[in-house]
């Protein structure tokens, strides 16, 4: 079970991860566009599952991860989960911290 939520929890930190256009590709080939929510949802369906088998500092990482995603869900963050927005600074930032989480998965 862990080798298959290790897997789950890869592929979602790598699209986290990935460019701006990547993403856009990702949900667009989902047939979800406009909406960017399946990118958070796709981490937060296996990130308690792993945190069985992770070691504490990749448990740190994709958590801080999730509290960023959460930072900007809700109504007031709307605009955040739109298409224009995959360019701003707050998906700068939830691609580090995927990057991050993803490096020390490898650890």
């Amino acid at each position: 079970m862990a080798e298959f939520t290790e897997q789950l929890l890869r592929d979602s930190l790598e699209r986290l991860g990935a460019e701006a256009e990547r993403q856009a590709r990702y949900v667009r080939d989902l047939g979800l566009w406009p909406s960017l929510d399946e990118l958070a949802l796709e981490l937060d369906d296996v990130a308690g599952a792993a945190e069985s088998w992770m070691t504490p500092e990749a448990t740190a990482r994709v958590r801080a991860l999730s509290n960023k995603l959460g930072e900007m869900s809700g109504e007031a963050n709307a605009h955040l989960w739109e298409p224009t927005a995959l360019g701003g600074p707050e998906w700068a930032d939830v691609r580090v911290l995927a990057r991050q989480a993803l490096a020390a998965l490898d650890e």
